[in-house]
């Protein structure tokens, strides 16, 4: 498993609809940072302006992966973007209201 860095989002299993309390990534330092969305990305010291990376996560009931993307601009985490692996498209989305 290792380390990773984690997206605090809450979101449900899209299978047994348990609540699960964020999302990993390992596509960033792996230094165990939690990351919100609306609030200033920052990333080794330094503040992202754009970009977006992968996210994962593993429901602790019944073990189903779900992957998607998280969404950096303007120097803020943005949005969370969760896809189904069988139809190929977005499901879900979480996103900071403005």
């Amino acid at each position: 498993m290792g380390t990773f860095d984690s997206v605090d989002v809450e979101h449900y299993c899209p299978k047994c609809n348990e609540k699960q309390a964020d999302y990993q990534t390992k596509d960033l330092g792996r230094q165990m940072q939690h990351y919100k969305v609306g609030e200033p990305f920052i990333l080794f010291g330094m503040k992202v302006q754009e970009g977006e990376f992968a996210i994962y996560d593993i429901c602790l009931k019944c073990h189903k992966e779900v992957q998607g993307k998280a969404y950096v601009g303007d120097g803020k985490l943005r949005k969370v973007s969760e896809f189904s692996k069988v139809l190929e498209k977005v499901i879900v989305e979480y996103h900071q209201n403005q």
